[in-house]
């Protein structure tokens, strides 16, 4: 069928305007960023790892463990902000009630509100670590290992591995570490483990400690190295025994009352030979016994069972004693010593195994001073 001129100018108008329409619904104006696609006029559709109308924000910027949360995170996120509810696992309780829901806007990157509870943990230390649930919005390169998962482009860690991508063991900075003979009290982050220390009530430092003691899970060790000691009454010593994750010496009964039989001590095996469960698997002993459940009598380490017939200086700690040797003046070594002779309580046993005597001229009586038998702690 023809057309007149009037009916095809006015059909070339049409599609004129049809195709002007058709070019303008796939113009973003501003564009769209990072990689997302201009769909239809002034709407981008994003790649997974950004939201935002130009997709201008990444989705780590609303990431949940910026919450700071010590429990589980559940997210949800929209094309302008996450949604998140908190929860602490089976028979842990909040400190103070939490929000019905922590939002962060990604045009911002903050959440609100912003004080957020913590989950209460058992008496010891609870090593703090969010975990982050919902949606995985993106993908981690380098991959997660040791059973992590990917969450938001970051890796969330089994119990056991912390870092990245969840390659350290939170064994390279146990507390043990640390050498300390009260309570540590330690908070994990990803990349660290952070411990502050404390004596029982009415002991004291031997030394100020530092502000905190500070191990990077990537060298996993402790600074500053040098470390104070609690003070104890004569011959008492306390065993520091810990479990990461899950018990750490702490003083936080004294704050409860000791009247509160839930939050009561236990060792697990039980002190010995009239030691004290002074925290939980933390044995103080008394001045005659030795070993983490106050097992072995000092006697079992004492450097007279060698035979020596000199003076000496011991130093006896948890699990082994240390000594020096001497001979009275007039007389002199069998052979030439040692620095120092080192005994633990486990085996009973000097080494170096050998120690010499000390030999006596003509008239010479070696007469051995009481005092110095006893071990300082």
């Amino acid at each position: 069928m023809g057309h007149t001129p009037q009916r095809l100018w006015l059909l070339l108008i049409a599609l004129g305007i049809l195709h002007v329409a058709v070019s303008k619904s796939e113009v973003c104006t501003p564009p769209c960023r990072n990689g997302g696609s201009c769909i239809y006029h002034n709407v981008c559709r994003c790649p997974k790892d950004f939201v935002g109308k130009q997709c201008q924000y990444s989705v780590d910027r609303c990431a949940p463990q910026k919450i700071g949360f010590n429990g589980s995170v559940r997210c949800i996120g929209t094309s302008t902000t996450m949604n998140c509810t908190l929860t602490c696992p089976a028979g842990i309780n909040f400190d103070t009630p939490p929000a019905s829901v922590y939002t962060c806007l990604f045009e911002t990157g903050t959440f609100t509100p912003a004080r957020v509870p913590k989950c209460l943990y058992d008496e010891g230390v609870a090593v703090f670590r969010t975990t982050v649930e919902g949606n995985n919005l993106a993908t981690c390169n380098p991959a997660c290992r040791n059973g992590g998962n990917c969450i938001f482009g970051m890796c969330q860690c089994a119990k056991d591995f912390v870092g990245p991508q969840c390659q350290y063991s939170v064994d390279r900075c146990a507390p043990q570490k640390i050498g300390f003979n009260g309570a540590i009290h330690c908070i994990s982050g990803s990349s660290e483990m952070r411990c502050t220390l404390s004596c029982p009530p009415g002991i004291q430092f031997d030394s100020p400690p530092a502000a905190a003691y500070t191990c990077n899970y990537e060298t996993g060790s402790y600074r500053p190295v040098r470390v104070p000691r609690c003070v104890y009454g004569d011959g008492v010593q306390v065993i520091q025994r810990t479990a990461v994750g899950r018990t750490y010496a702490s003083n936080s009964l004294a704050n409860r009352g000791s009247d509160d039989e839930e939050y009561a001590p236990t060792c697990s095996p039980n002190c010995q030979n009239g030691g004290v469960c002074i925290f939980r698997n933390l044995c103080q002993c008394s001045k005659k016994f030795r070993g983490p459940q106050c097992q072995y009598p000092v006697e079992r380490c004492s450097i007279t069972r060698t035979g020596f017939n000199g003076g000496y200086r011991c130093r006896s700690l948890s699990a082994e004693t240390t000594c020096t040797i001497y001979c009275p003046e007039g007389t002199d070594y069998e052979f030439a010593p040692a620095s120092r002779y080192t005994c633990k309580y486990e085996t009973g046993r000097f080494t170096p195994a050998v120690i010499p005597k000390c030999i006596a001229g003509e008239g010479v009586e070696i007469v051995r001073v009481p005092s110095s038998n006893q071990p300082t702690n």
